[in-house]
């Protein structure tokens, strides 16, 4: 809590003292210094993940009137270095021979994976509100495991938690995971229920008073 009190309250002055100095990239700089000070400290401090105390101040900074120009630059770092260095480290470190004999596992782990994904994010959409077959397309379209799945990974793996067999089995199951989610997708929009139809005639609507013969029946109207 006083971290993220601190990040609050004084991010947005730090930044506007940093963009008054003439080094290139100061903000920015500055910055990625305090993501990494979060993700230390809250390994170190709060004995969480370093990707929770990332997350926090990337919170924080999503609120601020300087978003634009830090997610320009970070944007350029992140996907032309650090994240394909992210992925590449994730494979090499994988030895997909030793499948061999964890087929159980990798079964179970992926099952369990998409099944969550339904039920949690399905549920969750469906207490707000949402129809079923529009709350399924949300569990559809939340299955996929991504980067936090491959951290995990790769914390476990140094950490000596993981061998190969398991770090083989978690990025298989990102891989799979991530390959299904386009496809339920696809089955789950040819699933027709009555809120499409609405939508649909809302669109219809929308393009009729936006066409410009209404327009000019409506200026016609006014004068």
């Amino acid at each position: 809590m006083a971290s993220y009190g601190a990040a609050k309250r004084w991010l947005d002055p730090l930044i506007v003292q940093l963009r008054r100095l003439s080094a290139a990239e100061s903000v920015s700089s500055c910055v990625l210094a305090l993501v990494l000070v979060y993700a230390v400290a809250a390994e170190w401090l709060g004995s969480v993940a370093g990707i929770t105390g990332a997350y926090l101040l990337g919170y924080i900074l999503a609120g601020s009137e300087y978003k634009a120009d830090i997610e320009r630059t970070f944007y350029a770092i992140g996907h032309g270095l650090l994240i394909p260095l992210f992925f590449i480290s994730i494979g090499l470190s994988s030895n997909f021979r030793s499948l061999g004999g964890h087929w159980l596992l990798l079964g179970t782990i992926f099952l369990i994976a998409v099944v969550s994904k339904l039920l949690g994010c399905g549920v969750a959409a469906l207490a707000r509100g949402m129809g079923l077959v529009r709350s399924f397309r949300v569990g559809c379209g939340m299955v996929s495991r991504g980067e936090v799945g491959l951290i995990v990974t790769a914390m476990g793996a140094a950490s000596g938690v993981f061998h190969e067999p398991e770090v083989a089995v978690m990025v298989s199951v990102v891989l799979f995971t991530t390959l299904l989610t386009p496809l339920a997708l696809r089955g789950a929009f040819h699933i027709k229920c009555a809120q499409d139809d609405e939508d649909k005639a809302f669109e219809v609507y929308d393009a009729l008073l936006q066409s410009p013969a209404n327009g000019s029946n409506h200026s016609g109207l006014g004068q």
